[in-house]
């Protein structure tokens, strides 16, 4: 696969100034870890053009179409989570379904295509087993891989949407949208508390929708409709926050899915920009990429994102039919 430089964004002078003028001591910090000249490259997609010559093959279709059989087609991809074997699982909500995709061979998979879903919101990994929320129904769902069951892990929530889940605790953290507020739940699926109310203070919410834990036990949740990242302890206890609604550089729009990379910069998925924007963890700018566009690096209404252990970036990229992979890299 080809890799192409974001060359026509504003990455490389406004983003290596800022990343030595502000976060260098952070790098430091952050376990011992530096990242120098750094820039982010596209290096692929995960879309119907590129998956055509695998899974989807002219046999494949044709029996579908004769016998019935699983519609491979992707048409709205949401949020994403990825898997130490290089297996992607995200969920397209146009199809009410979610999908496995394998990096090492380009195969798609419908693996979960339950007539019963209404509107699968978040996904995450729980062990050997995958937890995703549906908002329509208020119900929280977990899949078993091995044999391939899937059973309600909790229907007592109003609007589920992103979810975590925090190890540390055993715990699922859940962005109950339609109570303002983050409910634990164990790992039975019982709810044992939860964290803020409708408002704009500290630790208040307005339509929380998606929710990320970093490596060093950082909580970060998009408060959507205060135009607002709250940044949380795994104690369930206020950090910091940032964020405001505008159209500038820095301000959020539309914010959707979030996540760190292995520096813990934050990066704030903005449906209405079209762009992903990277923020230090005092909320400081560091650069943007996208715009809209059906190019490689360019967006149409992005919605999640996923940030492996290697600094893969995966962008749902909804209204393009695919997800595109970056990558931060460090050096030359």
């Amino acid at each position: 696969m080809r890799k192409e430089s974001l060359n026509y964004f504003i990455i490389f002078s406004f983003f290596i100034q800022f990343f030595f003028d502000s976060t260098a001591a952070d790098f430091n910090a952050n376990e011992n870890k530096y990242c120098p000249l750094p820039h982010i490259v596209w290096i692929g997609e995960i879309s119907n053009e590129t998956i055509d010559s695998g899974s989807r093959s002219f046999l494949n279709s044709i029996t579908e179409i004769i016998f019935g059989g699983d519609d491979l087609t992707i048409l709205k991809p949401f949020s994403i989570v990825s898997f130490p074997d290089d297996k992607i699982c995200f969920i397209d909500q146009d199809k009410k379904a979610i999908f496995i995709y394998s990096e090492k061979t380009k195969e798609i998979e419908l693996l979960i295509n339950d007539a019963t879903l209404n509107s699968p919101i978040a996904l995450c990994a729980y062990s050997d087993k995958l937890v995703f929320t549906d908002s329509g129904l208020n119900e929280v769902f977990i899949y078993d891989f091995e044999s391939e069951l899937t059973v309600t892990l909790n229907s007592s929530i109003k609007q589920p949407t992103g979810i975590i889940y925090l190890d540390e605790l055993d715990e699922f953290w859940v962005c109950e949208t339609g109570m303002h507020r983050i409910s634990r739940l164990n790992s039975s699926g019982k709810v044992i508390g939860v964290i803020g109310e409708r408002g704009a203070d500290t630790l208040q919410f307005n339509f929380p929708t998606f929710i990320w834990k970093d490596k060093l036990g950082k909580v970060y949740i998009n408060d959507s409709m205060n135009f607002r990242v709250q940044i949380l302890s795994i104690d369930g206890n206020f950090v910091g926050s940032f964020g405001k609604n505008g159209n500038g550089s820095g301000d959020l729009s539309k914010p959707k899915g979030i996540a760190t990379d292995t520096f813990n910069n934050i990066y704030v998925v903005d449906a209405l920009f079209n762009n992903v924007q990277v923020f230090d963890q005092s909320g400081n700018l560091l650069c943007f990429f996208g715009e809209r566009g059906s190019e490689n690096g360019k967006f149409l209404l992005p919605a999640g994102i996923f940030i492996d252990d290697e600094n893969r970036i995966y962008v749902a990229d909804s209204f393009n039919s695919r997800i595109q992979v970056f990558k931060l890299e460090c050096g030359d």
